[in-house]
């Protein structure tokens, strides 16, 4: 279940990657709701067996770690303003 799991938030973030950074940046302002509906999400598509629900737990823990990872890394975009993280990004650079 650890490695479906492990998998499923691979296939989870390889679709988030394809975001694009100032849309990215804008989304991590509301790390809760992303957690919740990425978990939430995760958990309605693998619905019905045990190892289905345990698979998506442990996806929505490390969904829930990158969220937090990406925030402290990178910073985010909230009502206009650029919160810098550890790694600062110029979001006067970044194309929409």
């Amino acid at each position: 279940m650890l490695e479906t799991g492990i998998l499923v938030f691979l296939g989870i973030m390889g679709l988030a990657i394809k975001i694009p950074p100032k849309y990215g940046l804008r989304i991590l302002a509301f790390p809760l709701a992303v957690d919740l509906s990425m978990t939430a999400f995760i958990y309605v598509l693998h619905f019905g067996t045990y190892s289905g629900l345990m698979t998506a737990a442990v996806a929505g823990v490390f969904c829930s770690m990158a969220i937090s990872l990406l925030r402290y890394l990178f910073g985010y975009i909230y009502k206009d303003r650029y919160y810098p993280g550890r790694l600062f990004v110029n979001p006067k650079r970044l194309v929409l």
